[in-house]
């Protein structure tokens, strides 16, 4: 499986972007059946939903909605406001009918592994609202 993730920063790509994407993938020589799933992930610079579906390219086009967050384990404010995007997302892909997800995440502070799960990765999961199907470390 593999994953494509649409960082669509010029509104004039949004068009023909992920139509030329699909096609590519299709027949060729990278894989000979559809295995590869889409997802929609503008990085963590926003803060409302308005801002993360800018350039959203529609559900025909995206299996899985989320967003990526090397500022987790910095710190507690950078851990509400992650919390905070991950129910945003959660609620989209709910809306949406997509798998929310938080593709990217870095362990900053480098942290043992236990802590870095367990003071920040746990307390994301297990919010209120959040409903991440996916969490790529």
């Amino acid at each position: 499986m593999a994953v494509w993730v649409f960082l669509l920063f010029c509104p004039m790509m949004l068009m023909g972007q992920p139509h030329c994407t699909r096609e590519l993938t299709k027949e060729t020589q990278y894989t000979r059946t559809h295995n590869v799933l889409y997802a929609y992930g503008p990085d963590r610079y926003w803060k409302e939903e308005r801002d993360f579906m800018l350039r959203y390219p529609g559900d025909n086009y995206v299996e899985l909605i989320g967003f990526d967050d090397y500022s987790i384990g910095s710190d507690e404010v950078a851990l509400r406001a992650t919390i905070s995007r991950a129910k945003i997302v959660s609620k989209l892909a709910e809306q949406h009918q997509k798998v929310a997800a938080l593709f990217e995440t870095a362990n900053s502070k480098e942290t043992t592994s236990d802590r870095f799960f367990r003071d920040f990765l746990q307390p994301i999961i297990q919010a209120d609202s959040v409903k991440l199907g996916l969490v790529q470390l």
